[in-house]
């Protein structure tokens, strides 16, 4: 029967979740390391505002943690991660992503908590009455008011959102063609101004660009958002 199926689903996903928490709890976040700490580093020289180190924890030993709940981990050598947690409305974990130091690849480890939630970042913290801005990167959420992350360039799966970020891209074939596909399809839409260089937001806040103002700003749909497509897609 498929509701029993669903049931034992739901409950083996309660069960899941719990135990990545108590994990979790076994990881320092950024907020309570020292400013001297290799993560805390990182974070400064990314410019993440400080609001968010809490929601940001560090691994010591990626492997020896993550063999605690899966084997998936287990032939690659022991090395250090940035662990990015994602959550449901709820605020229980729903996945994670570790994010390498460096130029170690791959730069990102995606693991699936929860069998019955999509893969989004942030949705803990948005709120539902305003708009709901859609980005790739759950780093580049963090400078975007009211802004989740899918982790993926294809926004518009996320049928929650209500205005959609792409990396500033205009020759990734892939990206222009999504974009035009949601122009099309109605959808309010971030197209970024010619002059800026910088491919994606943390980037932009980075090279010193008041990137919500300028997400805010440049904002569009229909007709206009198809002029100002057609100025900015290079493929």
């Amino acid at each position: 029967d498929d509701k029993i199926d669903d049931f034992f689903k739901k409950e083996q996903s309660k069960a899941d979740r719990g135990k990545f928490t108590k994990y979790l709890k076994q990881l320092p976040s950024l907020d309570s390391l020292p400013v001297d700490h290799k993560a805390v580093k990182w974070a400064i020289g990314r410019k993440i505002p400080k609001e968010h180190y809490s929601i940001l924890f560090y691994s010591e030993n990626f492997v020896e943690w993550t063999t605690q709940f899966t084997d998936k981990y287990g032939k690659i050598k022991h090395h250090d991660r940035i662990i990015i947690p994602f959550y449901d409305e709820d605020g229980y974990p729903i996945y994670f992503q570790g994010r390498s130091f460096g130029n170690l690849e791959p730069r990102y480890f995606t693991y699936k908590i929860s069998e019955n939630h999509s893969k989004l970042y942030g949705m803990e913290r948005v709120n539902q009455k305003n708009d709901i801005f859609v980005c790739e990167g759950p780093i580049d959420s963090l400078y975007i008011n009211n802004c989740v992350a899918i982790a993926s360039a294809d926004l518009t799966t996320f049928e929650g959102g209500d205005v959609f970020v792409w990396d500033n891209e205009p020759r990734n074939s892939q990206i222009c063609d999504l974009l035009l596909s949601a122009i099309k399809s109605g959808k309010r839409v971030v197209i970024w101004p010619i002059g800026i260089l910088e491919k994606d937001v943390n980037d932009m806040f980075l090279a010193g660009y008041d990137v919500k103002s300028i997400v805010r700003d440049n904002v569009y749909s229909g007709s206009s958002a198809l002029l100002k497509f057609n100025q900015w897609c290079k493929v």
